[in-house]
């Protein structure tokens, strides 16, 4: 049986409100008229439809303070780059000494203030030998392409000792003197340092401010003391780049399938997160829309079950570049191709009840009407999934047991002027 609904035409003037935008609806808008007739068609699932999710690692380079150590299976370290060199000293001897000064996180609610924090932790930074990329980095790759296994570095350093955090500021020093004197010397030899907990299998986790947050009490500086002209001097310097990357130890990629799942999940925290993907078949034959109709709405429906901590976040839907299905396991989903220059959609879910919510696709399902984009299916991702407040979010997903919390794919079009006048009544047993 199709899972397929079109519903008679209305008025194009009673959807003016809901309609696409022209940059929405690129194809034949400019004959969409007062009088244009617009058919909906209500797409459930059947067979075909695909969804599942996956976890993954995320990039953190945005996010506002920088993880050490180790709680409940996660392990974080940080990385931060300086540039000395872009100082103009007599020579490298020139500096006496030179430290990293990390300001602790205060914030009330987060990790320090809670039994992650408890107790103090040894933490030594490292060189690092590969150049890394702010807003790429991960646990498994420098950049975009350069695989590592929680960095690719050298012997400690130095060392420091971080207590527990505190109502007001606390900074936390650590002293990298030869480092940075190489740095300055072989400015070539500076990728940054990696900063990590002396003994990582002790369950505390420190957090300090990184470079985004943007106060001067709370950026992370590089202090260096050195001498011109026989005169002590001292200068300071804020991060070129920093971020902070996890790994968990219950990831079971080869053994786990997501996609038969009763919920589909986004979102996620300090740099670990989760992602969902969907596919719909929305060829001719199926839906009997005509490639040269315009798509005036498309609405994804998604029901939606808050969780125990406070859903705050932006969900953001993107084109898929390779086809999957919802057998395949983790890794093989995780790695899959997709682009996040363009958001074709958008959802804010802060403070929404249960129930269905909406997000609209209208671009991506005119391109996949049309022809112009090739349907893979989407995926859907939490705008700050490295944010502590981002937490999991749930969708039911095809294989929950009520089948009424299932999602659908809400489409509204016109056809271009002149289309037979017997097309609605040969498809009106549908």
């Amino acid at each position: 049986m199709r899972r397929i609904v079109i519903l008679a035409w209305v008025a194009f003037a009673l959807l003016l409100a809901s309609c696409s935008s022209n940059d929405d609806s690129p194809i034949g808008f400019d004959w969409v008229g007062w009088d244009s007739p617009v058919y909906t068609v209500i797409l459930y699932p059947d067979a075909s439809w695909q969804d599942t999710y996956f976890d993954c690692y995320v990039n953190t380079g945005r996010s506002l303070r920088l993880l050490v150590g180790r709680f409940d299976h996660y392990l974080y370290r940080s990385l931060i780059m300086f540039r000395p060199q872009d100082l103009e000293f007599g020579s490298a001897n020139d500096i006496t000494c030179a430290k990293i000064s990390f300001a602790m996180e205060r914030e009330v609610g987060l990790l320090n203030d809670a039994v992650y924090n408890q107790g103090s932790l040894e933490i030594e930074v490292a060189p690092l030998y590969v150049d890394w990329l702010e807003d790429a980095a991960s646990w498994y790759h420098a950049d975009h392409y350069t695989p590592w296994d929680g960095g690719i570095f050298g012997p400690p350093q130095g060392i420091a000792l971080a207590g527990e955090a505190t109502e007001e500021i606390t900074y936390v020093d650590i002293e990298i003197t030869d480092m940075c004197r190489d740095w300055v010397a072989d400015p070539n030899s500076n990728h940054g340092v990696i900063v990590m907990a002396r003994d990582e299998s002790r369950e505390v986790v420190k957090e300090f401010y990184s470079l985004d947050i943007l106060t001067r009490e709370g950026v992370p500086k590089l202090i260096i003391e050195y001498q011109e002209d026989g005169e002590k001097k001292k200068v300071s310097i804020p991060p070129a780049i920093d971020c902070f990357i996890t790994t968990s130890d219950e990831r079971f990629f080869d053994d786990d399938i997501p996609g038969y799942n009763e919920e589909i999940m986004v979102g996620g925290f300090n740099g670990y997160s989760y992602r969902a993907m969907m596919y719909f078949d929305l060829s001719q034959e199926t839906t009997f829309i005509p490639r040269d109709a315009t798509i005036v709405l498309a609405e994804l429906k998604l029901y939606y079950k808050p969780g125990s901590k406070a859903d705050e976040s932006l969900i953001r839907a993107y084109v898929l570049d390779q086809a999957f299905d919802e057998s395949m396991n983790r890794g093989t989903l995780a790695s899959l191709q997709f682009n996040t220059s363009t958001s074709y959609g958008e959802m804010d879910i802060e403070g929404a009840p249960e129930g269905f919510l909406g997000i609209f696709i209208n671009q991506m399902v005119q391109g996949w009407i049309s022809g112009s984009l090739n349907n893979y299916g989407l995926l859907l991702m939490a705008d700050g999934e490295y944010l502590d407040s981002t937490c999991h979010i749930e969708f039911s997903s095809t294989d929950n047991s009520n089948p009424s919390y299932w999602p659908y794919l809400l489409v509204k079009f016109t056809l271009p002027p002149g289309y037979p006048p017997d097309w609605m009544m040969a498809n009106d047993s549908l």
